[in-house]
């Protein structure tokens, strides 16, 4: 009798758990709710641009600074952009960087400081985005 009772109990517990996976299969509504996709061999990536940079210093000369005022601005996909940066005062070059989130048509301002030595004469700045 109890062999009979714990049959009935699995063969109850298999029907309702086949009945719960064949409704999840199945949608009972008729409504296409879902959007159909398709795959694309294209890939979109951001596509970044230096709008501006303004480079001021500060400091004396044995605490001297060269900071650049970077804006970037993303006309492609929402993604991480690499900013590049690069001060070069009498053949010596420095060089920073800073990833960036951007979203579609997003800009985004950010400073880059240059720790430098006093070593006379001007300097010149070169900035550049990267999508990695």
């Amino acid at each position: 009798m109890r062999r009979l009772l714990l049959r009935g109990a699995v063969s109850l517990v298999l029907i309702i758990v086949l009945l719960i996976g064949l409704t999840g299969c199945f949608p009972m509504s008729s409504n296409k709710s879902s959007t159909d996709t398709t795959s694309s061999t294209t890939v979109v990536k951001p596509l970044p641009e230096v709008v501006s940079v303004v480079a001021t210093t500060s400091g004396t000369q044995t605490a001297y600074y060269a900071t650049l005022d970077i804006k970037v601005k993303n006309s492609g996909a929402e993604g991480t952009i690499l900013v590049k940066a690069a001060l070069t005062q009498n053949g010596k070059i420095n060089s920073n960087e800073m990833p960036v989130f951007l979203k579609q048509n997003e800009s985004h301002e950010l400073k880059l400081t240059f720790p430098l030595v006093w070593l006379g004469g001007d300097f010149t700045s070169n900035v550049e985005t990267i999508v990695p």
